[in-house]
């Protein structure tokens, strides 16, 4: 389990990097009222900028915007926290026991397509 523990820290740990290395305003919006449409973010120097792109790559775009992948990176480590001191907290009267490594393999899956991650730990 360490192994599968250590790769998912190193994977939010750099999507953490990424989000962080953002020089920009995080409140990304679409803006639609341009005909084209847009992605609308403030530089750091107060200008704003438009990137065109359409409706559903719009979409995608501003969902991943910096400060919903950190929130998104808080929540994954609080959960890999949960998930690896469950045990501590079972007791004998607990009917169904948190399978954790079930849980770990289905947070990995997400970086399926790292060169780090083993076969081994797809959900079957």
């Amino acid at each position: 389990m360490n192994e599968i523990l250590g790769f998912l820290h190193a994977r939010i740990d750099e999507d953490e990097a990424v989000a962080r290395a953002i020089h920009i305003d995080p409140n990304w919006e679409y803006d639609e009222t341009s005909g084209v449409g847009g992605i609308v973010y403030e530089c750091g120097d107060g200008a704003w900028i438009a990137d065109k792109v359409g409706p559903v790559n719009g979409a995608h775009i501003t969902r991943q915007d910096p400060a919903r992948i950190l929130r998104e990176v808080e929540a994954k480590r609080a959960t890999i926290d949960i998930l690896t001191h469950w045990p501590t907290w079972v007791t004998p009267q607990d009917p169904i026991p948190l399978p954790a490594l079930t849980a770990l393999r289905h947070m990995a899956s997400v970086y399926a397509g790292h060169p780090d991650y083993r076969q081994e730990w797809a959900v079957a």
